[in-house]
């Protein structure tokens, strides 16, 4: 893999799901005969928790408690 499309693939694994949903809808309007499989996404989200997993250990992400995130999902959802 490049050094371009490494450093990509670190900005991806902080984005949100919701952020990576929105880049997906855009790259399949790109391919939109060529669809990934369901193995190539398994991997893609594979290899995003492996780095997310290492970005924790690393001390470069914190973990938010659950309860402060469910607090955080009913102020913006009601």
């Amino acid at each position: 893999m490049s050094d371009r499309a490494e450093r990509l693939k670190a900005e991806l694994a902080s984005l949100s799901l919701e952020d990576l949903e929105g880049i997906r809808e855009y790259l399949d309007s790109l391919v939109e005969d060529e669809e990934p499989t369901q193995e190539q996404w398994d991997e893609y989200l594979l290899e995003l928790v492996d780095q997310r997993m290492a970005d924790l250990a690393a001390g470069r992400t914190q973990l938010i408690p659950g309860e402060e995130v469910m607090e955080r999902l009913r102020k913006k959802y009601g």
